[in-house]
């Protein structure tokens, strides 16, 4: 290679790489993921200690109708774990205004573009294998599924039967 190519190529490559490195994935905000001290009881209400005490996932983005917009109305998620399950809770902020969203799902049942919540636990941290879980009495209407039943603050005790 001609050396006059050779200091062009070095010349390129160092004014690229900034370039390219910067457009990499960046790793998300961490979450602290906390043994629970005490005993959780799932009733609905976040009074334990370990909530109270547990990291927040906030600053949440919405997906429809674009990606890019952060949601107007926030939703706090906090995790925790004991020797048999990992625990995970919600709370969902709105103003209280009808919902067009809720009214189109409980039409034509489009649990994608309304307002649920659901997380992804990855294992194997490759962005690829995973599970996505998802509470199916957020598609619900007035507090109601379609079996009619009414679902408050111990919809946890129904579900554990």
């Amino acid at each position: 290679m001609h050396p006059k190519h050779s200091t062009l190529l070095i010349i390129i490559i160092v004014f690229i790489s900034p370039f390219y490195l910067l457009s990499q994935n960046q790793p998300g905000t961490p979450l602290a993921i906390k043994r629970a001290q005490g005993k959780i009881v799932l009733d609905g209400i976040l009074d334990e200690q370990d909530w109270l005490g547990a990291d927040v996932a906030d600053d949440w983005y919405q997906n429809f109708p674009v990606d890019t917009a952060r949601a107007a109305f926030q939703t706090e998620a906090r995790l925790t774990f004991d020797d048999e399950f990992l625990y995970v809770s919600f709370v969902c902020y709105d103003d209280d205004t009808p919902d067009i969203n809720l009214a189109l799902c409980a039409v034509i049942s489009i649990t994608t573009k309304n307002d649920n919540v659901g997380f992804s636990l990855g294992p194997y941290n490759d962005k690829l294998n995973g599970f996505f879980l998802r509470h199916y009495t957020s598609r619900s209407t007035n507090g109601r599924h379609r079996n009619k039943r009414r679902y408050g603050r111990r919809f946890v005790q129904h579900l554990l039967g």
